[in-house]
């Protein structure tokens, strides 16, 4: 089965300006989820329940909130409830530091703890890569460490397809590797990778562009992500190029779903 296919990111000058008209328009595009929604009533000032409803209204499914870690009990805690407040299934960490395998394996230990926590909670915790966590460490990327001494119970991964490629390995081979236990994919592409490959956190000229339109090989990642039951396919673009947002948004819909077949 073809995954869903969600939105994070790009329209956010949009929804400030009006939360109600931009999801109408998404939702029209076809997308059917939002990751972040539970952000959506905070930034707006508009209470959760009625964000709910409306995205409800819509079909559009929240699918994940967020966390930043290392943090304090409080703030992981208001993470979980606002994911739980929003309906979210997942809540994702978007970053952490993996400069040795020393520090790889203690980043390991605070993933997994917390992923723990979130589980007893009745939520499901996703680690979102960058290129960085393909820097090898004993001949291993330490993405694949850092997955290897956390129990596939408490910590998912959310593989970002682009970041992938821009690290120098492949997102279709990896979605199987993760087969199971990657639930969400990030949906992005890129003009170039420099020499092939860059696992610095440099990250300063990337030429970020719609979906299907770069180097990423989508249709295998996409054949990939069929085969092995993954969820959400969930489009973001940290960038503009040369399209507006809501357009954007629309021409990487479009080559997705074609790629998802």
């Amino acid at each position: 089965m073809a995954p869903k296919i969600g939105l994070i990111g790009i329209v956010g000058k949009e929804l400030q300006e009006d939360l109600w008209g931009t999801l109408e328009r998404v939702a029209k595009i076809g997308y059917q989820g939002m990751e972040g929604a539970g952000g959506l009533g905070a930034r707006s000032g508009i209470p959760m329940a009625e964000v709910k409803q409306k995205l409800a209204a819509l079909g559009l499914h929240p699918i994940a909130g967020s966390v930043r870690l290392p943090s304090e009990q409080a703030d992981q805690d208001r993470s979980i409830a606002r994911a739980k407040e929003a309906g979210c299934k997942y809540i994702i960490d978007y970053y952490a530091p993996v400069e040795s395998k020393d520090q790889v394996l203690r980043t390991a230990e605070m993933l997994d703890a917390f992923g723990a926590r979130c589980r007893k909670e009745g939520l499901s915790f996703c680690y979102h890569n960058h290129n960085h966590e393909f820097a090898r460490f004993d001949g291993q990327y330490a993405l694949d460490i850092l997955m290897a001494n956390t129990d596939p119970k408490n910590v998912l991964v959310e593989l970002d397809i682009m970041w992938v490629t821009y690290g120098g390995a492949d997102p279709a081979a990896l979605i199987r590797q993760y087969a199971g236990r990657c639930p969400i994919l990030h949906i992005k592409d890129v003009v170039v990778v420099p020499g092939g490959a860059d696992t610095s956190n440099e990250r300063k000229d990337v030429q970020f562009t719609e979906v299907g339109t770069g180097v990423v090989k989508l249709k295998a990642a996409m054949r990939a992500a069929r085969d092995c039951g993954v969820e959400w396919a969930v489009v973001e673009q940290d960038k503009m190029r040369d399209l507006s947002p809501m357009d954007s948004i629309q021409v990487s819909y479009t080559n997705l779903k074609k790629a998802l077949g």
